[in-house]
């Protein structure tokens, strides 16, 4: 799964060797380490309220959930598991019932699950894997 304003630059089975050890492979966000540091950054930047997003990061955090590592969820390589399907079904009520910001609630889900991934060396917004274009 790869973001609408993302086209890859090599064939799909290229990434096949990221989810060689785990189910689900991604890049680390290049800017920000830390959840709750992006949600100040979706504020800033009017992507996101406080109001919608401050709820589900003070329930994140009531649970113990660090919030670290950040992941950049512009592409997500996955295998077809049921580990998978429930991460991905518990991401979605998350989005449905917090900010709808994707990105603020997918480690969440994974440290909630359990669920390991595999980082994709470098920068997705700077990577020969793949191209990405502005939002239009």
């Amino acid at each position: 799964m790869h973001g609408g304003n993302t086209q890859l630059s090599v064939a799909a089975e290229e990434f096949l060797p990221f989810i060689a050890d785990t189910d689900i492979a991604g890049f680390k966000h290049p800017h920000r380490n830390c959840v709750y540091d992006e949600v100040a950054a979706c504020a800033s930047m009017g992507k996101d309220t406080w109001e919608n997003m401050q709820p589900q990061m003070d329930r994140y955090w009531g649970e113990g959930f660090e919030g670290k590592p950040f992941s950049a969820c512009i592409l997500l390589v996955r295998r077809n598991t049921p580990q998978i399907a429930k991460l991905e079904e518990l991401w979605w009520e998350e989005v449905l019932h917090g900010s709808y910001r994707d990105q603020l609630s997918f480690d969440y889900c994974r440290w909630l699950l359990d669920v390991p991934i595999t980082f994709i060396p470098g920068d997705p917004f700077n990577s020969h894997l793949m191209r990405v274009n502005g939002h239009n």
